[in-house]
């Protein structure tokens, strides 16, 4: 099986470049052995493959470095307070339709608002954004403390409180994402969302298993301590990396600037897709692949509290977070410069075999090899895409162009998690049960009871995924996206920004 997929990798060309690949190789080789030579193995492999990581990370500056950190530090306090947040509803109304609309509690505002932030990232003094940002964080944090303490949190505000960390960090996002594209060459942006990626992976790693102790131990009071000092570290290494940097200023009247540029970019960004048709067809590929995955994302909450508790969900995510770490290790030290719309592709049909299969098991072990399986393909698949956009793209806009795809992307991901929660609360959970429509159909396939209706969603969105991959691959001339669109003209900006 290992022999076949790596010939099916090389014709597909997407392991050129990954030249240092072996030291993954060795360290799944050294477990599979076990034994005294098996560790051995591990740790020496284990050790270069740190130094190789750490040579590529120093490799892009102290300025990268501070705003990678910072950005990492950020997801993992907004992390940690949506986990806490939705165990919090989840453990008050036991009700996967609500657990759904509590996730969609942002996405009106998001939606209405990611033009502007798109705006802000192109027009707006980056630095400023990023810490006005943070400190919105601080503030809704303070607002919670206090309505905990008055023992005055409902379900509905817990809900807004959501949200509104959504909304935040999506708002920060296209800033951050234009800041760092602007740091780099193009030869070193593969890399670069690579390291980023494996910011995401480390977050999630940490970020699942040190809230479901914390929601074990103190509830929700025991994130709030550590969520305060996370973001004021934040604040500290984007005043560091941006130190010295030449930002944007919008001039004269900056909302009517704003305003304008928020319209006539979103008018370049539609013309510059309808002469792009490749670009449109990435777009319209992501879009399906983005909206299928979420929504089985948000549903391995309850897919696991249905038979387990929060500690048990902590470790499944956790374990995905240590294959979404493999993959961007695997993206960082490879640096792929070419052919990346196939590993792309190749890593999303991986992807959607690890997802279907999740919902064929039901022991927290088989769950948490699917997550980690999914998430180290997920790593792989979203490095690309994003280095993709960030190539092709012109700078000038690419703000807007980010928070466009950002709206686009929730739009249709709200839509199925909207969809997604009433169809396992109504239709799927109900079927699932003993004597339910589908229980003596699909029993003996996915068992029946509790978290079923939830199980059965994920084989079905695994499906969906496969067969948009295996079409993008062999129905498309997709594949071939990095040799029909050109680069965008890039030069390396002389600021931090």
């Amino acid at each position: 099986m290992d022999c076949g997929l790596a010939q099916m990798a090389s014709r597909l060309g997407v392991l050129g470049g990954a030249g240092q690949s072996h030291h993954l190789v060795a360290i799944a080789s050294g477990w599979a052995l076990g034994g005294m030579v098996g560790r051995n193995a591990v740790r020496h492999e284990s050790g270069a493959l740190v130094s190789l990581v750490l040579k590529r990370f120093r490799s892009l500056g102290a300025a990268f470095a501070c705003m990678w950190l910072s950005e990492m530090i950020t997801g993992l306090g907004s992390l940690l307070l949506q986990f806490a947040l939705g165990v919090w509803i989840y453990q008050k109304t036991g009700s996967v339709e609500d657990f759904s609309f509590a996730l969609l509690t942002g996405t009106l505002p998001a939606f209405l608002l990611l033009p502007i932030a798109g705006a802000c990232a192109d027009l707006l003094d980056r630095r400023k954004v990023l810490i006005a940002c943070d400190f919105l964080l601080l503030l809704l944090i303070g607002v919670l403390s206090f309505m905990i303490w008055l023992d005055a949190l409902l379900v509905p505000a817990a809900m807004a409180m959501n949200g509104l960390v959504a909304l935040i960090h999506l708002f920060r996002r296209p800033s951050y994402q234009v800041a760092l594209s602007r740091l780099l060459p193009v030869n070193q942006l593969s890399q670069a969302n690579g390291l980023r990626t494996l910011s995401d992976g480390l977050v999630q790693l940490a970020g699942p298993m040190l809230a479901g102790a914390l929601m074990f131990q103190f509830g929700l009071t025991g994130i709030l301590p550590l969520e305060t000092l996370l973001i004021a570290a934040a604040v500290l290494l984007v005043l560091r990396a941006m130190r010295g940097a030449t930002e944007p200023a919008a001039a004269g009247n900056t909302v009517g600037r704003l305003w304008r540029h928020s319209r006539s970019s979103l008018s370049k960004t539609m013309a510059y897709l309808n002469g792009q048709r490749a670009m449109f067809g990435l777009l319209i590929y992501m879009l399906l692949q983005v909206a299928l995955i979420t929504l089985v994302s948000s549903m391995l909450t309850p897919l696991v509290l249905a038979r387990h508790g929060s500690d048990t969900l902590g470790m499944v995510m956790g374990c995905g977070a240590f294959g979404a770490i493999g993959g961007a290790i695997a993206v960082t030290i490879s640096n792929p410069k070419r052919r990346l719309m196939r590993w792309i592709i190749l890593s999303d049909l991986l992807l959607a075999v690890a997802v279907a299969m999740a919902g064929f098991v039901e022991k927290p072990l088989l769950w948490a090899l699917a997550a980690m399986a999914a998430m180290a393909c997920g790593s792989v698949s979203n490095s690309c895409t994003l280095s993709l956009w960030m190539r092709k793209t012109p700078l000038d806009w690419r703000g807007s162009l980010f928070s466009l795809l950002a709206s686009i992307n929730l739009a249709a991901v709200s839509a199925m998690l909207l969809a997604g929660g009433v169809l396992v609360e109504r239709v799927l959970a109900p079927a699932m049960m003993p004597g339910g429509g589908l229980a003596d159909l699909l029993g003996g396939w996915l068992g029946i009871g509790q978290g079923r209706g939830v199980a059965l969603l994920f084989v079905l969105c695994g499906i969906g995924s496969l067969a948009i991959s295996v079409f993008a691959l062999l129905g498309t001339n997709l594949a071939q996206l990095d040799d029909m669109v050109e680069d965008a003209p890039i030069g390396l900006s002389e600021s931090v920004a």
